[in-house]
């Protein structure tokens, strides 16, 4: 598991407003992945995101918060905010502040949509296949530039 995705995961739990459940923490985390790259195109994480049945998982952060199945969490173990920069945290709460309302079956029916890299990897090649950085950011970079936009 990498530190970084730990430390992110657990600065959204520190800072979200709402309960953050796993399922609600591992879409918020990769909603701030996807506008890490496609503003500035540095990766916020340092896992791969896969395309598993119920959407864009990371595997170490699943892994680090499944103990908590539908509570919220409370703490992500291996996780040590300092690490995040300055433009981390800035990311990280622009994602917070935008999707903070939404719930964890709002977010995850937005990562199914079509066109989605989500979709694009569970279309073409199925279960647990990585879904490249390179695309996550092309769709990001197109999302941010229309004069409305969300993942919802």
């Amino acid at each position: 598991m990498g530190i970084k995705t730990l430390s992110a995961a657990q600065y959204i739990v520190n800072k979200s407003g709402k309960p953050v459940t796993p399922m609600r923490l591992l879409k918020l985390l990769y909603v701030a992945h996807g506008y890490s790259l496609g503003l500035g195109g540095v990766p916020l994480i340092d896992e791969r995101v896969c395309a598993w049945q119920y959407g864009p998982i990371i595997p170490g952060l699943y892994d680090a918060v499944r103990e908590f199945r539908s509570m919220p969490v409370t703490w992500v173990t291996g996780s040590y905010v300092e690490t995040l920069s300055d433009g981390d945290k800035a990311v990280l709460d622009r994602v917070i502040s935008t999707y903070d309302q939404a719930t964890a079956i709002q977010l995850s029916a937005a990562m199914h949509q079509p066109g989605s890299p989500w979709s694009i990897i569970w279309g073409a090649t199925g279960h647990n296949a990585v879904i490249p950085d390179d695309l996550i950011k092309l769709f990001y970079q197109n999302m941010l530039q229309q004069p409305t936009h969300s993942v919802l």
